[in-house]
């Protein structure tokens, strides 16, 4: 059923599963381009120097099954054909110069009476791009002629497809045999051409088909395609049978063979002729990451090259650079050394080195489980989301964040740096033309006892951001020499230049900690003035200076003598405060925003036509405010450049306070500025640090945005208005963050710096450059798309004491990431619930290869101060964790337990787990770095314990009544579902109820609400809801005690619910295995649109009730669904109401 109103899906971060990657000429036939097409996006790539350069993203509606590259004979570009798993296919061309995309022909083919392919869907284009063949349905073939229609622009196109019905059900891969195109002949012999198209081959194509019987074994079947008629006919004398592992056709269009690999790793080389098929094969050898190559001759050669990742698809780039397409781990590029390819070839016991990984592709794919982590002191901080990601040696702990990403292109090493500025040798209607583009970009970095000019000289290689690798330092006097820099800002001309992009060829002022100074660059303007400067801050010509002594604010003017073209800074104002200051801003037209030290205020000061200030408004804050910044966005959601605006602009009368806390919190108030008010404040954790807010303009997709970065803090983030850059119509600011790496230095001063040191590059009119500084090195990046999904990787092989997985089944040896749970605030730790297998001692000893379960939990710093070990448990032989669950048995205590759920490798005849364990574990230690785990209970059960989920107020009347606590553990073990209690003083857990019904119970999920109500998913009958009813007797037990288990609504059918969580106590989300997520209300409490029913309405519904209609009542009904398509593993609770699934 369709979507209702009250939910909808928003994805946090796209597929970045590898389905296939390929190489193209895509813009040009003399540059070669990486299309690596993900679940539902194809990105393009292309190789600069040792990295991958995005060019063009594109998504696609649907998930992508696989996608082919082909030429017709007209282009000289390659042309894309996709196709997604609903059968649709759509066919994409670029144009150059300006790599615009546009659709060429789409369409759906899925046809009305059909039955899905037990293998899934298969496509194939011959060599000479005239022909394509899918494989949709059951013992059928569908054929696409590529270039039968002509286009008013001369593009050949796709023409009608038809189906053609062959013997075989169960196909497994199929291919074209690599054939020449001719063209066809009439019936007199002479050649024609259609107008307006290009025919196939008189050689009709011929399809292989790799096919699999009823008894598992694997053939080769091969068919002609009569062209005229339609048909296809089965070559009877060619029947081929080989091996039950094989899989995968590769065509070699060389010289017409084929080559069938399996799974084992062998290389069968198949060619056909009119005597018959000839094979030969070439089998795996055991080793590192195995790649084939294949002469022309089709002799093929194992070669050993070094270890990767396990790759979905290769692309080669050249020849010596390989693509490495991964669906459960990091997609890599790879260095190989072309050198070595003929050595090898010769002989091929020669053993290759260790391949270099140039460059990677994050790649989340194999969520496990996810939780979110705090970073807020008291819990009101931003969070970030964990996530058990990849398997075995490729497991990993990734950590998400929302915000802007930041390419790195250069680093440079350059201790000690305070501040840095921009001057650009351009202005900006220099900066549209081309040419200017070459010239080269200076930055100014102000050092604590000198000032140092870096120039950067672009070259043409990267037209948006450029070459940065040519750098030199530069002597430009006055600016340059043993003096401490503290502002450059431009002054407002008939022409004024943006405040962000310092063009030398106007005049600018330069402010150190013992002058100030009107200059421009080869010539100096005014003569300098003495100046005693601790803080400062400029608006449009005027510069506010907190003198040293830290109490005295004046107000410098800069004015232009136009008849002499001199400029003169001279005092217009001041205002003596009563204590010390610790930051300004004048980023508002005649305010000035002044922050006290004693006090832990704001004052906003009006600044008279006479340069007189007096206080208007006054703002306290919880604690020492370090860097503030006055803002206003504008109805197209922009932030208004007031400082570069002239003195007499009309102010906007809603106005941001923003300031920066010396403790690492982000306080933000909205003034209204005709009568000066204050709005409700909002405070946001950004970190443990002071930070500094600076104003910038980026470029977004909607053109230039003025925003607000922090930096200082250990979180920078961007600051802007929730609809400029999002969908969100709210008018209050929005915080995002940028990437953790970027640090930004204090000032060694009292004081704090009043310019942050993140600064925008202008290369060209669309640039998304820039620097930024910390207090080793200077960094140039480039700015990726706005809120997008951050990612920082943690490779769990790099722990200590971490044994990373070798290989996959039984025979691979070590652990991966199955489970993972923050353990709160206060503890500031995550478990990670470990599976994995060890060699089995006993049967080494015997003199037999054979490994054994094991399993293990680790608890980590959550990442506070650093993800390091802190301690790890060990579970028993053959024992496996398979569920995770922290929190208390009570509402009236702070004592918290982990408990984890487990399973041993033992089986009746029906291959049915006989005995588990539910462990209960505390996290104890006196400070921070002395946590460890306390082992408190073990209560051996009778099957696999998969769920587990903590209950409160189910024992409220008996809470803490003899020891016992009030709350329950809910645990599936095996076919039931069974309640514990637990008592506080004896540490231990007790039944207290059960309740059977289900097949096996697979997942568990409390109630938002805290009451004694779960939702339990099942192998076969679906989902329920169960509440813990105080009053009911159970009869399955005989324990004396009251309180039972009792099933309140519930949903049969026949799919494995591997992951759910409850919205509401009447509404549970739910995921399947095969990738469905659906939402379930039940039924007693939703009104006719899908919603939750007040409880006046259900107290009349239930006394209006007629008699028959209570089952009904108490089933789940479907409220919605969507199809992600792949198994769902985790749903959580998010932010603002939404559930992340993975």
């Amino acid at each position: 059923m369709p979507i209702p109103s009250g939910y909808y899906l928003s994805t946090l971060s796209p597929a970045t599963s590898v389905v296939a990657s390929l190489t193209a000429h895509l813009i040009d036939a003399s540059t070669e381009d990486l299309v690596v097409v993900h679940v539902s996006s194809v990105a393009i790539y292309r190789r600069v120097k040792d990295r991958l350069q995005s060019l063009k993203t594109l998504s696609i509606h649907g998930h992508i099954h696989t996608a082919r590259i082909y030429r017709p004979e007209n282009r000289d570009t390659d042309i894309l054909f996709i196709l997604t798993d609903t059968c649709r296919v759509t066919f994409i061309a670029f144009d150059t110069p300006h790599f615009t995309h546009h659709v060429l022909a789409k369409g759906d083919f899925h046809d009305v009476v059909y039955r899905s392919p037990q293998h899934g869907l298969l496509l194939d284009i011959n060599s000479s791009s005239t022909w394509a063949t899918l494989h949709l349905s059951q013992r059928t073939l569908k054929f696409l002629p590529l270039t039968s229609d002509k286009l008013s622009n001369g593009d050949l196109v796709p023409g009608e497809a038809f189906n053609v019905p062959i013997e075989e059900a169960r196909l497994i891969d199929l291919s074209f045999l690599p054939t020449p195109t001719q063209p066809i002949r009439s019936r007199a012999g002479k050649k024609r051409r259609r107008a307006g198209s290009a025919q196939p081959s008189p050689l009709s194509p011929s399809v292989l088909i790799l096919w699999q019987n009823e008894q598992g074994g694997r053939h080769l079947s091969l068919y002609t395609l009569n062209v005229h008629s339609r048909e296809l006919k089965k070559d009877r004398r060619f029947m081929h049978h080989v091996s039950k592992t094989s899989h995968k056709l590769i065509p070699i269009p060389e010289d017409g063979s084929i080559l069938l690999s399996t799974e084992q790793g062998s290389l069968y080389a198949i060619k056909i002729t009119d005597q018959g098929c000839n094979s030969s094969t070439t089998p795996s050898k055991k080793g590192p990451q195995n790649f084939n190559r294949a002469d022309r001759k089709s002799n093929c050669v194992i070669l050993a090259v070094g270890d990767a990742v396990p790759p979905t698809s290769l692309a080669l780039l050249g020849e010596d650079t390989l693509f490495v397409g991964s669906h459960d781990a990091d997609s890599c590029l790879v260095k190989l050394d072309s050198s070595l390819w003929k050595p090898l070839l010769a002989d091929s016991t020669l053993k290759w080195g260790p391949l270099s990984i140039m460059d990677s592709l994050h790649n989340l794919a194999s969520l496990s489980d996810m939780c979110f982590v705090n970073r807020g002191k008291d819990g009101s901080g931003d969070k970030q989301l964990v996530t058990c990601s990849g398997f075995g040696q490729y497991g990993s702990l990734r950590v998400l964040r929302a915000g802007i990403g930041m390419a790195e292109v250069v680093d440079m090493e350059l201790p000690g740096i305070q501040r840095m500025w921009c001057l650009n040798n351009r202005t900006r209607e220099e900066e549209v033309d081309d040419q200017s583009s070459k010239t080269p970009t200076r930055i100014l970095l102000g050092f604590m006892s000198e000032t140092r000019l870096i120039s950067f000289s672009h070259g043409a290689e990267d037209k948006e951001v450029g070459d940065w690798s040519q750098a030199e330092q530069v002597s430009l006097p006055p600016l340059t020499g043993s003096c401490t820099t503290w502002l450059v800002a431009p002054l407002i001309t008939a022409s004024p230049a943006s405040r962000y992009e310092i063009s030398t060829k106007s005049p600018f002022l330069h402010v150190t900690a013992e002058e100030a100074r009107v200059i421009a660059i080869g010539e100096e303007i005014g003569p300098p003035d003495s100046l005693s400067a601790q803080i400062l801050d400029r608006w449009g010509n005027s510069v506010a200076v907190v003198h040293k002594g830290g109490s005295h604010l004046s107000l410098l003017q800069a004015t232009e003598d136009t008849k002499r073209s001199t400029w003169a800074l001279k005092e217009h104002g001041g205002y003596y405060f009563s204590q010390q200051v610790s930051c300004l801003d004048m980023g508002i037209t005649d305010r000035v925003a002044v922050g006290l030290w004693n006090d832990f205020s704001v004052q906003i000061l009006i600044i008279h036509p006479d340069g007189t200030m007096h206080p208007i408004l006054q703002c306290d804050h919880p604690s020492l405010p370090r860097s503030v910044i006055m803002c206003s966005w504008d109805d197209d959601n922009g932030m208004k450049d007031q400082k570069a605006m002239p003195i007499d602009h009309t102010i906007i009368s809603s106005t941001f306070l923003i300031s920066a806390l010396g403790d690492g919190q982000i306080y933000t108030r909205e003034i209204t500025m005709d009568e000066p008010s204050l709005g409700k404040p909002s405070i946001e954790v950004v970190g443990r640090n002071a930070a500094v807010l600076q104003s910038m303009e980026i470029v977004n997709p909607g053109g230039r945005t003025k925003v607000i970065f922090t930096a200082g803090a250990e979180w920078p983030r961007l600051i802007h208005p929730r609809g400029s850059l999002t969908r969100d119509t709210a008018g209050r600011p929005y915080s995002n963050i940028i990437r953790p790496s970027i640090t930004l230095v204090h000032s060694q001063a009292p004081s704090q710096l009043a310019h942050a040191h993140i600064l925008p590059l202008p290369i060209t009119s669309a640039s998304q450059a820039m620097a930024y500084a910390s207090p080793e090195e200077l960094g140039i990046g480039r700015m990726d798309a706005l809120s997008q999904v951050q990612t920082r990787t943690l490779m769990l092989s790099e722990l200590p004491g971490f044994k990373p997985a070798t290989g996959l089944g039984k025979e691979h040896e070590g652990e991966e990431p199955r489970r993972i749970i923050h353990c709160g605030a206060s503890m500031a730790s995550l478990a990670i619930l470990t599976l994995g297998r060890c060699p089995d001692e006993s049967a080494v000893l015997s003199g037999t290869d054979s490994s054994i379960i094991h399993s293990r939990l680790i608890l980590i710093d959550d990442g506070q101060e650093d993800f390091r070990v802190l301690d790890s448990v060990d579970f028993q032989r053959h024992e496996g964790g398979y569920s995770l669950a922290f929190g208390s048995f009570s509402s009236h205590t702070s004592r918290n337990y982990l408990i984890v759920g487990t399973a041993f490798d033992e089986v009746d005849r029906e291959g049915i787990c006989t005995r588990g364990r539910i462990l209960v574990y505390e996290i104890i230690g006196s400070g921070m770095n002395d946590r460890r785990l306390r082992t408190v209970h073990a209560f051996v059960v009778p099957g696999a314990v998969l769920g587990l989920a903590i209950t409160h107020n189910a024992l409220e009347d008996e809470s803490m009544k003899d020891g016992w606590a009030s709350g329950l553990l809910m645990a599936g073990v095996a076919d039931r579902l069974v309640g514990f209690r637990w008592h506080e003083t004896e540490e231990r857990l007790e039944v207290q109820s059960s309740l059977g019904g289900f097949t096996q119970v697979l997942s568990l999920s409390p109630s938002c609400s805290g009451d004694a109500i779960v939702s339990v998913g099942d192998m076969m009958w679906g989902s329920s809801i169960i509440r813990f009813d105080p009053l009911a007797s159970p009869a399955s037990l005989d324990n004396g005690r009251r309180g039972g288990l009792v099933k309140v609504a519930g949903h049969s059918e026949t799919v494995w619910t591997t992951a759910m969580t409850m919205a509401h106590d009447t509404v549970v989300v739910l995921g399947d295995m095969e990738g469905n997520i659906r939402i379930k209300g039940q039924l007693s409490f939703m009104d006719t649109s899908g919603g939750i029913l007040e409880q006046e309405s259900r107290t009349e519904m239930e006394e209006t009730r007629v008699p028959g209609l209570a089952d009904k009542m108490d089933r789940l009904i479907p409220l919605s669904s969507y199809h992600l398509g792949q198994q769902i593993n985790r749903i959580i609770p998010g932010k603002r109401g939404l559930d992340l699934v993975a």
